[in-house]
């Protein structure tokens, strides 16, 4: 399942497979290879308009892998005092991320991501959100999409389409692509491993969206959250 010529650095052991330190490297690179370029903004975003919570993005903004979703960039830096924009992998996404913000949003970036690379993502996201009065806005296609098929592999599947990517060294390797659907439990598990304080603003339909804080901080308040439709 490893990207072909892989090379043999440290050892990284989750849950009982083992990853090599460039497999990680190379597995961000195969995951950006499968955005999509959109006709419209994305559906998570066009949940959140619908909510209002968008009212809340005039501050500092960060969109994180925002792959081609251009439209979603151009909307999201139309509304933000200060917008920022990275790709999981990004090699100068260090000062980006290093810099605190009031909100953060990211769309399927973790459905694509193996274990040890969701880790590292989470890691990222908790640190870019804002201590005080920051948010996150998370979405992941849930395990009603009947899209994400392939072959099990960890908590995910391996996609049949085999992708072609140049790695950090320059050399040209190749791998198939990871694909994760999450359930509900799942979602808030790996959420509250980062987070202090996480709530579903939609659960239903393809997509899951949770909103993340570090401070019992909630900008919008949704009131049966559980319940929400979504209707686009």
């Amino acid at each position: 399942m490893r990207a072909n010529n892989c090379a043999k650095n440290s050892i990284i052991d989750v849950n009982g497979y083992q990853y090599e330190e460039n497999e990680i490297k190379n597995n961000f690179l195969i995951a950006a290879t499968t955005a999509i370029t959109r006709k419209d903004i994305s559906a998570p975003l066009k949940y959140l308009l619908k909510k209002g919570i968008t009212q809340s993005f005039d501050k500092s903004l960060l969109h994180f892998g925002k792959g081609k979703a251009s439209l979603d960039c151009d909307y999201l830096r139309s509304i933000s005092a200060s917008y920022a924009e990275i790709d999981i992998g990004t090699p100068n996404s260090a000062a980006i991320l290093g810099q605190h913000h009031k909100v953060v949003i990211a769309s399927y970036v973790l459905n694509v991501l193996q274990p040890e690379n969701r880790r590292i993502v989470w890691q990222q996201l908790a640190a870019a959100t804002c201590v005080f009065n920051g948010v996150a806005y998370i979405c992941v296609r849930s395990f009603k999409d009947r899209g994400i098929v392939g072959k099990p592999f960890l908590d995910g599947v391996i996609t049949a389409k085999k992708r072609k990517v140049t790695d950090i060294t320059g050399r040209k390797i190749e791998g198939y692509s990871f694909q994760k659907a999450y359930n509900p439990n799942e979602r808030l598990s790996e959420a509250n491993a980062y987070f202090s304080h996480v709530k579903y603003i939609c659960k239903t339909g393809a997509f899951h969206i949770v909103e993340c804080s570090h401070t019992n901080h909630t900008p919008n308040p949704i009131t049966n959250s559980n319940n929400l439709n979504l209707d686009l």
